[in-house]
């Protein structure tokens, strides 16, 4: 899935976008935050999972794929490290993505 964050001042019904130029022809959704408005609360993280593939358990195939890839990929052999030992809280990284997007 390709997304494209823009943040712009709407000062007409009529928008001249050109970021969405890659996406002409295909059918997207956009979400529209007006920022004037937004509460000090908690951000609403119900648009982040919304878009969050179910969870399930990878495969031994996926997991020796990964594994192998992670041999010449300093970042991803780190981010497995990370995994095997179940420190990454996806909630809090969602509530700090969303407040710093709004």
């Amino acid at each position: 899935m390709r997304t494209k964050w823009i943040t712009t001042h709407v000062d007409s019904e009529t928008l001249h976008l050109p970021e969405l130029q890659p996406f002409i022809g295909r059918t997207v959704d956009l979400l529209i935050v007006d920022r004037d408005s937004l509460d000090a609360e908690e951000p609403d993280l119900s648009f982040f999972t919304a878009l969050a593939s179910p969870r399930r358990p990878a495969t031994a195939e996926e997991l020796r794929e990964l594994h192998e890839a992670a041999r010449t990929d300093p970042a991803l052999a780190a981010a497995l490290e990370i995994a095997a030992k179940d420190s990454i809280d996806a909630d809090a990284i969602a509530r700090l993505r969303a407040a710093s997007m709004l």
